[in-house]
């Protein structure tokens, strides 16, 4: 969370094109940024974005967040109710193999994994908080699904393919 909101900030004092940047800089490099306002910093990390684009997953007409190279975070599959958090403070309304949608996580969401059936973070990569821990308890898992915590509502039936790097509202408990 911390991560987020500094990039936030860098961007509104002008260090960052894009607060999501921030997440393919080095914490040294984050440092040099800020000392240096370097360019060619920004314009090698804005490189390596572009070309894991692939990477990143997207959202089709139908609410469907689909990675394009089918790369998974962490595989498999689960039906379940979708448990949107913004929040620490909201984590009291995660019910057991709920599947947690978030903006991102952080060590003080450590608790509420082993409650959990499958994660969708709006940010993150590979290396990420919320997908090293969803390995780590074999929760199916996707990242960069951006604008899930507006698209999704608290309660809805979804089916998570983190094999896929889907997420899907289902239309009933089936």
């Amino acid at each position: 969370m911390a991560y987020c909101q500094l990039s936030e900030q860098m961007m509104k004092e002008g260090f960052l094109p894009d607060p999501q940047l921030i997440f393919f800089f080095t914490h040294p490099e984050i440092g040099q940024l800020l000392k240096t306002r370097s360019p060619n910093l920004i314009k090698s990390t804005s490189q390596e974005k572009n070309a894991n684009l692939l990477k990143h997953i997207t959202v089709s007409r139908d609410n469907c967040w689909t990675s394009k190279t089918r790369t998974p975070v962490c595989n498999g599959t689960v039906k379940g109710i979708a448990r949107v958090v913004l929040n620490l403070e909201e984590t009291k309304n995660i019910q057991p193999n709920d599947i947690l949608i978030t903006h991102c996580t952080d060590i003080g969401w450590s608790p509420f994994f082993p409650l959990l059936s499958g994660i969708v973070t709006e940010i993150g990569g590979i290396i990420s908080h919320g997908a090293v821990v969803a390995r780590e308890y074999g929760l199916p898992c996707i990242v960069g699904a951006h604008n899930a915590t507006r698209l999704f509502k608290s309660g809805e039936y979804v089916i998570l393919n983190g094999s896929k790097g889907t997420l899907q509202k289902l239309n009933n408990l089936i």
